[in-house]
């Protein structure tokens, strides 16, 4: 089982749909990928991509309205990812 945190930032901000957000995570990036960004495009996407900027998938609706990083670990058995806007890392 994977936990979400969330910071003060993104609960500031909001998610237009956490629940997608939390499925597309745990079912296709959980253990593989460590750090995920979110960015909203023009023409109202998301696209997501890796710490490197390599597109790992595109959206089709606004998740939210600023970039928002998720970064995975693993401590003492727990699986987490942990959101946060970029200015509070």
């Amino acid at each position: 089982m994977v936990k979400i945190f969330q910071t003060v930032g993104i609960k500031e901000l909001g998610c237009y749909d956490w629940d997608l957000v939390i499925s597309l995570v745990i079912r296709n990036f959980m253990g593989r990928e460590d750090f995920l960004v979110f960015k909203r495009t023009e023409g109202d996407l998301t696209i997501v991509e890796d710490g490197n900027g390599r597109l790992l998938m595109v959206i089709e609706k606004v998740l939210f309205d600023e970039v928002v990083w998720a970064v995975y670990e693993e401590q003492d058995g727990m699986k987490y990812y942990t959101f946060m806007l970029p200015s509070e890392y």
